[in-house]
């Protein structure tokens, strides 16, 4: 991976399965740079490294997963139109 973005060391740790887009072989490189903070570089990926990346990781199936999640918390946010906070229901 490190050959393949140019990032650097601690950028590449830091990668997620979310940051990987399998469909178009790019992955999202988030600098880490103290001087400058939310600054993304997409990195054209090739087609092997995307492959490695799915078998090793199972990639595909995480980023379904996190999908799953995010909208079962969604439907769940929206049932009964209550406000809810730290401390409980509130009406």
């Amino acid at each position: 991976m490190l050959r393949w973005s140019g990032g650097r060391i601690s950028e590449v740790l830091a990668l997620t399965p979310a940051a990987i887009d399998i469909e178009s072989g790019v992955s999202s490189v988030q600098t880490l740079k103290r001087r400058k903070k939310g600054i993304i570089r997409q990195v054209p990926l090739p087609g092997d490294l995307i492959n490695d990346l799915t078998g090793f990781f199972e990639l595909r199936e995480k980023q379904r997963d996190a999908y799953v999640r995010e909208q079962a918390k969604r439907e769940q946010a929206v049932i009964d139109d209550l406000f809810l906070s730290r401390r409980g229901r509130r009406n």
